[in-house]
């Protein structure tokens, strides 16, 4: 996958968490739920094209902690997709992790 294309995933995951929050709002339902869930799929594919620290290892813990991570930087509004992606394609290992 190019960075173009990572980017532009990235921001489609933008718009998709709006989509769920504005959901969850009107019905109290979010995108996890029913027949929109697969609209996950995305999470998936981001996480399956991310450096290696954020892929799923077979060690529940691990797994948990790179997910925590994972999900933290694209959930967060405050960085760019271009940042989100600079985070999530790197090899360094992140201290904080997924507090930031």
């Amino acid at each position: 996958m190019t960075k173009d294309e990572f980017i532009t995933l990235i921001k489609v995951a933008e718009a998709i968490m709006k989509i769920d929050q504005a959901c969850r709002s009107l019905s109290n339902f979010g995108l996890d739920e029913g027949q929109c869930n697969d609209v996950f799929l995305l999470w998936t594919l981001l996480q399956d094209n991310s450096a290696p620290k954020y892929r799923m290892e077979g060690n529940t813990e691990l797994e948990m902690q790179s997910y925590r991570a994972f999900s933290h930087i694209l959930e967060s509004t405050t960085l760019t997709p271009e940042e989100k992606y600079s985070l999530l394609t790197s090899d360094e290992r992140d201290d904080t992790n997924g507090k930031q």
